[in-house]
């Protein structure tokens, strides 16, 4: 049985958030848990915004807060990599060209959704190819910095907005990323965030692929992109309910606020009955969730043993009502998400 823990190593999407206290304090803490078990995690880092907290170093004296919360990040990073953690790539669009404006950042909202981005950059938007291309160029220049033979081969897209298109595919396959792990199955937005899995299959692990999708003439075989979606349920309000998800929802309201909204078609998800609303959240899932959760694995891996349970948690939610302790000894083992992907032919289809 494959377990994976995924991180996602970001702040707010507003763009807002304290350092230490949504990110640099509470991943020392999961730090301490891996390692007192000997787990390993991937970490999708948000290189976006980690890059531009970095660049602020040069910019702010060494006793401000801007200049600590740089070097902290920067040490982190290193240190997550010393420790033989799996670091990937994880992108929020709207983090592209931010500005730090009187102590705040400013970003574009209207670029939230990696999915509504066209395939290349226009005058108006980035494009999906160039915002891989650049994060992952970013993410493989400093993680070799310590680790010199790294390659980025996994995306994250922010918000699971990784979209239904072959746009996204052929952006990802481009640039040399084979593995995704956005796609929450029965999960439907069209609000802020766009996306509609509301048909994508929860049971196999490889969700995209297409004889269309052409290799280089001295491959003979069809490239493909694996897809590891994250385990989903439905539930109701009370069995939702967790002194961790109240806790976190009061502690960062004010950072979750985004002024912006898109102005979309009136659609709704076309199989209702497919909808589902919960994943398997290592910081805010409650006990009937986690119960529920059980149950899916097992029947799930009635239908396939090797079938990959992959867990998500944010530093950010993470607080003394989590059962981020509690999950991470429930399970026997885990291996990253690069480690699992190297167990597999990612090119024959």
């Amino acid at each position: 049985m494959t377990n994976i823990i995924t991180i996602d190593y970001e702040l707010f999407g507003s763009g807002k958030g304290c350092v230490f206290k949504h990110l640099i304090d509470p991943t020392y803490k999961m730090l301490k848990a891996f390692d007192k078990l000997g787990t390993k995690a991937t970490f999708f880092i948000e290189i976006l915004e980690v890059e531009k907290l970095i660049g602020l170093k040069e910019l702010y004296p060494e006793e401000s807060n801007e200049y600590l919360g740089a070097v902290a990040i920067e040490n982190q990073i290193a240190e997550l990599i010393k420790q033989g953690h799996d670091i990937q790539l994880h992108l929020h669009p709207q983090w592209y060209n931010a500005e730090y404006i009187n102590g705040q950042w400013k970003l574009n909202h209207q670029w939230w959704s990696f999915s509504d981005l066209p395939e290349r950059s226009t005058k108006g938007s980035p494009g999906k190819y160039e915002l891989l291309a650049l994060g992952k160029e970013m993410l493989e220049k400093r993680v070799r910095d310590v680790d010199p033979n790294y390659n980025c081969t996994a995306f994250r897209a922010g918000g699971y907005n990784v979209g239904n298109s072959y746009e996204s595919v052929n952006a990802l396959l481009d640039n040399n990323i084979y593995c995704d792990s956005s796609v929450c199955p029965g999960f439907f937005s069209n609000s802020l965030s766009n996306y509609d899995f509301t048909m994508a299959p929860s049971n196999l692990p490889y969700w995209h692929c297409d004889d269309s999708i052409i290799v280089p003439s001295d491959k003979k075989s069809v490239r493909r992109l694996l897809e590891l979606p994250l385990l989903t349920i439905s539930v109701n309000k009370l069995q939702r309910f967790s002194l961790a998800r109240v806790f976190s929802t009061i502690k960062n309201r004010q950072y979750k606020n985004v002024p912006y909204s898109h102005n979309r078609e009136d659609k709704s998800a076309q199989n209702i009955e497919m909808l589902k609303n919960s994943n398997f959240d290592m910081c805010l899932s409650s006990s009937m969730e986690i119960t529920r959760f059980k149950v899916a694995i097992k029947q799930r891996r009635i239908q396939d043993p090797n079938y990959p349970l992959v867990l998500i948690a944010h530093p950010k939610d993470l607080s003394l009502f989590s059962p981020f302790s509690k999950v991470l000894s429930q399970f026997n083992s885990f291996m990253t998400l690069n480690e699992y992907t190297e167990k597999m032919d990612l090119v024959e289809c």
